[in-house]
């Protein structure tokens, strides 16, 4: 949930992304952001579902799908004429969808992150299963060029011991600390990252450089870390 001048903005589980009026309720409109997948083997049958909260920056929203689609659309979407909103259906060339961008490799990966947007560019984090090995998931922390949607960076969370459960849940948290750009992200593998949000020289997509990690350790031996972290005046919670 998201909202912005007097609309909020909400993602739902009937793959379709919805815009009420801030002072009403009224609905203005809703934006089908179904499926791209057509087989029969599909192994997330979610498909198009929205988990990922959309994030509202200079006139653009930015959502992400189980689909494993990170979606920019135009936010002025019209409401409508005659009977107060309009349903629009997803449409790879309309004007109202600004660019689009499939950062999954396999038909078992999904994206739950909310997206967090500076300096230029759009960072949010995915998850892709192992079909070969049972339990096996991985994550990746995407950077793109927030105007166009091209891939300029990732960061691959790495396997840390005996866990094999990569997956990211948490949504990143972007920082500016004397002149340094971070983003934080933690994984289901017990660690929290440090990345620099600049990448490295070289043509992309580069490597985000990580600047150090550290492992939260439950009672258990381990916890997995899906809230998403906070920052501030030097602190990260």
């Amino acid at each position: 949930f998201v909202s912005g001048d007097n609309a909020p903005y909400s993602g739902q589980g009937d793959h379709n992304l919805y815009c009420l009026d801030h002072n009403t309720g009224v609905l203005k409109w809703k934006f089908y952001l179904g499926s791209t997948w057509t087989g029969s083997l599909h192994l997330n049958p979610e498909g198009g579902w929205i988990d990922s909260s959309p994030t509202l920056f200079n006139d653009r929203i930015y959502v992400g799908a189980r689909d494993g689609w990170l979606y920019c659309l135009d936010a002025n979407i019209s409401d409508g004429v005659n009977d107060g909103y309009q349903e629009l259906n997803w449409n790879p060339t309309g004007s109202d969808l600004v660019w689009k961008a499939k950062l999954t490799n396999t038909e078992a990966g999904y994206l739950v992150s909310t997206p967090a947007v500076a300096w230029n560019k759009v960072y949010v984090a995915t998850t892709d299963s192992d079909i070969a090995v049972v339990g096996k998931e991985f994550g990746k922390l995407w950077a793109l060029d927030a105007a166009n949607g091209a891939i300029v960076a990732y960061y691959e969370i790495p396997e840390e011991g005996n866990v094999i459960d990569q997956r990211v849940l948490s949504s990143p948290t972007l920082a500016e600390s004397e002149g340094l750009h971070r983003v934080f992200i933690g994984s289901c593998n017990y660690y929290m990252y440090a990345l620099d949000a600049e990448p490295l020289l070289g043509p992309p997509p580069v490597i985000l450089d990580r600047r150090w990690h550290v492992a939260l350790n439950g009672n258990e031996g381990g916890c997995e870390i899906r809230g998403t972290p906070a920052y501030n005046d030097g602190h990260l919670y």
